[in-house]
């Protein structure tokens, strides 16, 4: 899908002057690659290209046009939910992004724009989706933060509540209950030896006198 700001506000009922700031391809065609090719003398990056791990492959500058290119946390809630990539081609005159997938940075941005089309140009548009961009991965981490440490505790406390109930049968018998317990409970098994619960016996006048 292509998408030229602020021409498309307009079509959608938006008022918006002057020429287009930000052109936004998402999952682009071969047609509509080959068309802001011709119209702005820019090499738009294929998906493979956007997500080349070599930092000379993510930065490079032609002229006054920066080419950069980045990764992205996962952009969902489910589990399957993949990283993601975006391109970015920026000069004083427009911003070109590339990207393939929804993201909500994008839509956050869009909308501000939409309120107020004149506060944006080319360099503001892409400070504010970067911007937008970092606070969204700030609240995934503290998500995925938050879940670690719920599942840690369970885990610990578990762990602790286990080592408890070790501890108190393995402990000396220091109290009747215990002592009991640990006399009592194995016998109901019958595997207690029967010596442990035999009564010592009283020493008699006839076997002190042998």
């Amino acid at each position: 899908m292509l998408s030229y700001l602020p021409s498309a506000l307009s079509a959608a009922g938006v008022q918006s002057s002057g020429k287009d700031f930000w052109i936004d391809l998402m999952q682009p065609t071969p047609e509509e690659i080959a068309r802001v090719e011709s119209e702005h003398a820019v090499r738009i990056p294929s998906a493979a290209q956007l997500k080349e791990i070599e930092s000379s492959s993510r930065l490079r500058t032609d002229g006054t046009t920066m080419y950069l290119s980045m990764p992205l946390v996962a952009h969902g809630e489910t589990a399957d939910a993949a990283p993601g990539f975006v391109g970015f081609i920026l000069s004083a005159e427009l911003l070109i992004t590339v990207r393939y997938s929804e993201l909500p940075s994008f839509a956050d941005v869009r909308a501000r724009i939409e309120k107020d089309p004149k506060l944006f140009a080319s360099d503001t548009t892409f400070t504010a989706l970067i911007e937008a961009m970092v606070d969204f991965a700030a609240d995934f981490l503290e998500s995925i933060g938050a879940s670690l440490g719920g599942i840690s505790r369970r885990v610990f406390r578990d762990r602790g509540e286990q080592a408890d109930h070790r501890r108190a049968f393995s402990a000396p018998a220091t109290t009747g209950a215990r002592r009991a317990a640990m006399i009592l409970t194995p016998a109901a098994l019958g595997w207690m030896p029967s010596l442990w619960l035999r009564a010592p016996r009283a020493s008699t006048p006839a076997s002190r006198s042998g």
